[in-house]
């Protein structure tokens, strides 16, 4: 089991993706529940791409934070 179950919008916490599945995951999840957008740096005024994903599930998101973080070697905020 990697941690989905029925009704889990509320309630999901992480999901135990292999790490040679984890882009993968992720494009998915963006597909469903992601957006992006340009936007000019508040400092330096230059362009920066701006990537959002979207739960009801504080944990979720936190843990995806750290995925994140983690595996591509990027930082981002909540």
């Amino acid at each position: 089991m990697i941690g989905l179950k029925p009704r889990k919008s509320l309630t999901l916490e992480k999901v135990d993706i292999p790490s040679g599945f984890f882009a993968d995951f992720l494009r998915g999840l963006f597909d469903g529940d992601g957006n992006f957008r340009v936007a000019k740096h508040p400092e330096s005024q230059y362009p920066q791409i701006r990537v959002r994903f979207s739960s009801a599930s504080p944990k979720f998101i936190r843990w995806l934070r750290q995925q994140i973080n983690n595996k591509l070697n990027t930082h981002g905020f909540i």
